[in-house]
């Protein structure tokens, strides 16, 4: 018969109670308050406009009557002085020296920042956009590409275009934004060309589009609050089986909103086409009639 050996008390095993270890609960970070800056409302708020159209429509006019105006030309893009010397702007219109390069593209930009608005300017009007981005591109390509515009280089593949939209070209957009901001209007002028247009729905067509790269266009398109479209009224007919274009005594009309014929847009609501009258004077005057009360503020 098996002996059970009885246990000692001091050798009876003792069942401890485990207790879990928590670390302690973080601090609960304070309120940043986000909840208390809720915006709900917006008075007017200076504009940043692209206005493109044909040549000779009256783009650089129009741009003049906007409220105290300061120009910002490239050196290839003078019809600014030609309007004043032919008196068809018959007031004096402030223009920095035309631009030769990027880089005086960029400190011009920073004079406006902190010389604009104390000097008593309300709108800076760049003209060209077509010629701000080819200063754009001849700095990119004597940067990254040795100067060589050929297939080899700097068009390869778009690589040029496609890599001065993603570097340098949002920053001059910065820097306009900026002066917006700091409260000057800005109006970008552009050139328009005819390009097709691939139809993801349909047949392609052809459209009027700034006469720019469309990587340059599309990054600019994208942050832009407003883009015009401006062109003479054209009437098409057809007769013994022909279409022709007929104009209507040069009547210019400002587009605003997008349609397949042209790039436009606003965030204003205003009507779709605009009658721009007889001079500069006239179209801008009827411009500003079109936007709201609060918005004439900021127009005139």
């Amino acid at each position: 018969m098996a002996t059970v050996k009885k246990q000692s008390p001091n050798q009876t095993a003792v069942k401890k109670k485990v207790v879990a270890k928590t670390s302690p609960s973080p601090a609960k970070k304070p309120s940043s308050g986000y909840f208390s800056q809720i915006i709900t409302e917006v008075g007017p708020t200076p504009y940043i406009i692209v206005v493109h159209g044909v040549g000779g429509v009256g783009k650089t006019s129009w741009a003049a009557y906007a409220p105290k105006p300061i120009f910002l030309l490239d050196d290839q893009e003078l019809g600014i002085f030609d309007l004043m010397s032919s008196k068809q702007i018959n007031f004096e219109v402030p223009v920095l020296p035309p631009a030769a390069n990027w880089e005086q593209v960029g400190e011009m930009l920073d004079e406006v920042q902190t010389k604009g608005i104390s000097e008593g300017y309300k709108t800076l009007v760049i003209d060209s956009a077509t010629g701000m981005e080819y200063l754009c591109f001849k700095h990119h390509c004597e940067e990254s590409f040795g100067g060589d515009w050929s297939q080899r280089g700097f068009f390869n593949y778009t690589q040029g275009p496609k890599s001065a939209a993603k570097s340098l070209w949002p920053e001059f957009l910065r820097q306009l934004m900026t002066i917006r901001n700091q409260g000057m209007n800005v109006i970008i002028i552009a050139h328009s060309q005819i390009k097709n247009f691939a139809n993801p729905e349909g047949p392609d067509f052809e459209r009027w589009t700034p006469y720019l790269d469309k990587e340059i266009w599309a990054t600019t398109f994208r942050v832009m609050e407003n883009v015009f479209f401006m062109n003479y009224y054209i009437d098409v007919q057809t007769e013994g089986g022909k279409t022709r274009g007929k104009g209507m005594g040069g009547q210019r009309f400002l587009y605003t909103t997008w349609a397949p014929a042209y790039d436009a847009k606003n965030r204003w609501g205003l009507q779709e086409h605009i009658d721009m009258g007889d001079s500069g004077k006239d179209a801008y005057h009827n411009f500003s009639q079109f936007v709201s009360e609060e918005q004439q503020k900021i127009t005139k």
